[in-house]
């Protein structure tokens, strides 16, 4: 892989389009036509050593990219929904690469660490203790802090508080990375409208790159929703954060973790998303699975 690029291995919701279990308008076109009209569940490369979440479909996404993770080093999690962490997986990875002596850094919040101690007490294939075994053997996990930086590999990494619950937290975690270059991006997936806490922290950083979920895509719903954004909320947030500054004239955002609860193809979207050129003055752009971006 190019160390200068990015990959989006996924870029749907937890439902993924086409779901095998709808035949709605969304999905009937993404069967017919493929392409950049399938999502998978979202998961993405930051570099050969950094990835953010390890949902269902990560193995299908490395084969359909031609992606292999052999040197990965550093998992950072959003939040325990299932199709950002899937255990299954991880039991997966450890059956390949049982013999490997580096363990894999993995990264989490204050309320996720719940789900590792919920794991611990779980009884699997008749053993109390299979799961603490088998992270003691191959992992090591770091319990992070919001809005407080961590050194993940090459980048300064600090966890950004989202507007989104799931099993165990109260809010689910956006990560805000900065290059060796001192240029900034931000992953930021299930969240809803973001809080005046993570509005102010952001103030003081000028993002080259903003990464944005925008689940339910035609569906306007409130305002300022929580838990997940649409098309209008996440243009309105990006309007927000150009008002104060964290974007410019040069950075660029792409529109991620979609599902098919909503109107728009990936067709759509990009036609909407081209005519948005015109009304604001930072770059838009829809995230398909597969793409990639430059990380500096």
């Amino acid at each position: 892989m190019d160390e200068t690029m990015m990959l989006f291995l996924g870029t749907g919701a937890a439902e993924g389009i086409p779901s095998p279990f709808c035949r709605c308008r969304i999905c009937e076109n993404a069967r017919r036509l493929g392409g950049k009209e399938v999502r998978m569940r979202s998961c993405f490369r930051v570099s050969r050593e950094v990835l953010i979440d390890f949902g269902p479909d990560l193995f299908a996404e490395c084969v359909k990219t031609g992606t292999d993770l052999y040197d990965l080093k550093h998992l950072l999690i959003t939040h325990t929904h299932e199709d950002h962490l899937d255990i299954g997986n991880l039991c997966l990875k450890d059956l390949v690469t049982r013999d490997r002596k580096e363990k894999l850094n993995i990264y989490l919040t204050g309320d996720a660490w719940k789900m590792l101690e919920a794991l611990d007490r779980m009884e699997f294939d008749g053993e109390t203790d299979f799961f603490a075994k088998m992270f003691e053997k191959n992992y090591v996990f770091h319990r992070l802090e919001f809005f407080r930086p961590y050194k993940v590999g090459e980048y300064e990494v600090t966890p950004v508080k989202g507007e989104h619950s799931a099993h165990f937290e109260k809010n689910a975690a956006g990560y805000l990375f900065r290059c060796q270059d001192g240029t900034k991006f931000l992953y930021a997936l299930d969240t809803g409208y973001y809080s005046e806490e993570t509005f102010t922290f952001l103030k003081a950083h000028r993002l080259k790159t903003l990464i944005l979920e925008s689940t339910f895509g035609s569906a306007k719903r409130e305002e300022k929703p929580y838990s997940h954004l649409d098309l209008h909320s996440a243009l309105t947030l990006c309007d927000r954060l150009f008002a104060q500054g964290t974007l410019d004239t040069d950075s660029e955002v792409y529109l991620t973790h979609i599902n098919q609860e909503q109107e728009y193809t990936h067709a759509d979207l990009e036609e909407i998303c081209w005519s948005e050129k015109e009304k604001r003055p930072y770059a838009v752009y829809v995230a398909y699975d597969g793409m990639k971006i430059l990380n500096r």
